[in-house]
């Protein structure tokens, strides 16, 4: 899963991201410490989850403000793979939170090909051990809902990666591009039309092994669908 060779073409695209569609995005610490307050202080947060939990086959990375759900990143290496279907319009996939999941069917549904990152993380299955941590609320049971995170699903996380002194999760996340769910963009810091098909949605982030102290976290960007990216699964529960 490792992308270093392509951090100067990544770090040349990202001088032009001041002018892209939708870049009013929150600061990182900020956005951390918030989702923090709400799992950690809504009244209404029967299960007693927490950000940083092992629950339901991975780690919760984000809680919505009743406490009770929220979005699992899983522990499983995918590797990497390409987005797939170039000249295949999947037309329809979002940007925000909770839209990751009908992207992905979305893109399985109008492409066929095998080996894609929506096809591995569609693919996955994952038995939730308990075991003595206290901070790992398994069950047992067998997940295999995953799906490739939306922009914003992928922003909240690795935030949440970035932020993390968990080795599974810095492990896990190394310096390199991350596939999102959503097809490439009509316009993009050019006036004339663009075509979406051959393009899809990743985010270029650099980890704390590289940057021990605060590694920025880049603006998402369209790379080609062929280009090979790294692949990363999460659920809802």
């Amino acid at each position: 899963m490792k992308k270093v060779m392509v951090i100067l073409t990544v770090m040349s695209t990202c001088i032009l991201l001041n002018s892209c569609q939708k870049s009013e995005l929150t600061d990182p610490q900020n956005y951390l410490n918030e989702q923090n307050s709400k799992s950690s202080n809504s009244a209404v947060n029967k299960k007693n989850l927490s950000i940083g939990d092992y629950y339901q086959g991975g780690i919760i990375f984000y809680i919505d403000e009743t406490g009770n759900h929220g979005l699992i990143v899983s522990t499983s290496d995918l590797g990497e793979a390409p987005w797939g279907c170039p000249g295949v319009l999947i037309d329809g996939t979002q940007w925000e939170l909770g839209t990751g999941a009908t992207n992905t069917k979305t893109i399985l549904r109008k492409c066929s090909q095998v080996g894609t990152a929506a096809d591995i993380v569609a693919d996955l299955v994952v038995m939730d051990t308990v075991s003595g941590n206290k901070n790992n609320k398994g069950d047992g049971k067998k997940y295999q809902d995953w799906y490739l995170p939306s922009i914003d699903e992928l922003y909240t996380l690795l935030i949440m990666v970035h932020e993390s002194t968990d080795p599974v999760l810095v492990n896990l996340f190394p310096t390199g591009g991350y596939w999102t769910s959503v097809e490439g963009p009509e316009f993009w810091h050019v006036p004339v039309p663009l075509d979406p098909t051959v393009s899809a949605f990743s985010w270029y982030y650099y980890s704390k092994i590289d940057f021990p102290t605060s590694g920025p976290l880049f603006e998402p960007q369209p790379y080609s669908r062929t280009f090979i990216n790294n692949v990363v699964a999460i659920r809802s529960f």
